[in-house]
């Protein structure tokens, strides 16, 4: 994870996934200003909150359905 955020050049980011991934979370838990929700904890003030937002396909596609 840390490679890849490197890679994108993000220092802080929130990475909506669309289920719980626990390899993510525990990756992501030591990284400074780097969260992680899925996507039914996602709401407007998180998406604000944050530069820099990442979100699976998956993720994206749920999202769709939950808004429609």
């Amino acid at each position: 994870l840390t490679s890849k955020l490197k890679e994108l050049g993000l220092t802080e980011a929130l990475i909506v996934c669309d289920q719980p991934d626990e390899n993510l979370l525990l990756s992501a838990r030591n990284l400074k200003d780097i969260f992680v929700c899925d996507v039914l904890e996602v709401n407007p003030v998180s998406l604000v909150g944050f530069e820099n937002v990442l979100i699976t396909a998956a993720a994206v596609k749920k999202l769709e359905e939950r808004l429609s």
